[in-house]
């Protein structure tokens, strides 16, 4: 398995004091707006800064406020002024007061915290896939021949599987690779799905038909490369599964974590990039 490898950086913003900084008012959802705004024109924050800082108060309180607001539309009622600064206070509370590198500051240090959880829990799940792969080495693909029908052009895979592993299977899903000149070339790819309504006992071998829509015609010199991602057994229960080297759409938990971790760590650089200024 190929794991990702990510950098978690090491939060060390120095904090910015000084008691005549700019500073952000959570009173409400306005004073926050308006004090934002304060803080960009009165730091002459160039527009990566800007941006940055718009980031840090939405990694402190942005789901926060979006529940918030999701509430209150959800209620269909109006909230009278006072009920809603004092909800809009409470949720904005921990940016109430913050300087332009605390809050930088303490964004990179709750996104370095979320970083490192999502990296804990990818190796979590890359562990446990590297576990299903060696029961899904146990199924064997026999045979696998391409064929097309001139008149409909319609595609499809024969494949023949042995089950070496200890669960009757009832459908498998493959990456599958059209090879061509000695496997040298990669005619088509894809995911290709195949059913087994008697199922295949342990030991057992039987073939399936999966259609697979390709447009490259059989030839001599091109072979079929099938690899089991995903086996069900009774009920479509999954009974192993890997992430797909082929489609981005079937890589599961693992493709999810590692796009989470992507964006997360993307956060986190842009706040380490924040050149603070002196402190005073």
């Amino acid at each position: 398995m190929r794991r990702m490898s990510v950098l978690v950086l090491t939060v060390a913003l120095p904090l910015w004091s000084c008691h005549r900084d700019a500073r952000l008012d959570g009173a409400s959802m306005f004073s926050l707006h308006e004090s934002t705004g304060a803080m960009k024109r009165e730091l002459k924050l160039s527009p990566a800064d800007a941006a940055a800082l718009d980031g840090a108060i939405d990694v402190l309180v942005g789901d926060d406020t979006r529940e918030m607001l999701a509430a209150n539309e959800a209620s269909g009622e109006e909230p009278s002024p006072e009920a809603r600064t004092k909800v809009e206070a409470k949720v904005l509370a921990p940016v109430d007061g913050l300087t332009f590198g605390e809050v930088i500051t303490a964004a990179a240090e709750q996104t370095n915290r979320e970083l490192e959880g999502l990296l804990a829990e990818l190796n979590e799940y890359e562990t446990i896939a590297g576990e299903h792969q060696q029961h899904l080495d146990r199924i064997a693909v026999v045979r696998a021949g391409y064929g097309m029908s001139l008149v409909t052009r319609r595609s499809w895979i024969d494949l023949t599987v042995q089950n070496g592993t200890d669960q009757t299977l009832t459908e498998l899903l493959f990456d599958c690779r059209l090879l061509d000149e000695g496997g040298s070339l990669t005619r088509e790819q894809g995911t290709c799905p195949a059913v087994f309504p008697g199922g295949v006992a342990p030991g057992a071998t039987a073939i399936a038909q999966s259609y697979v829509g390709w447009e490259s015609e059989p030839r001599p010199t091109r072979s079929v490369d099938a690899r089991p991602i995903r086996a069900y057994g009774s009920h479509r229960a999954v009974l192993w599964q890997v992430p797909s080297e082929l489609d981005p759409r079937e890589t599961g938990a693992i493709g999810e974590l590692k796009n989470r971790v992507a964006v997360v760590d993307g956060s986190l650089r842009q706040l380490k990039g924040v050149e603070l200024p002196a402190t005073n």
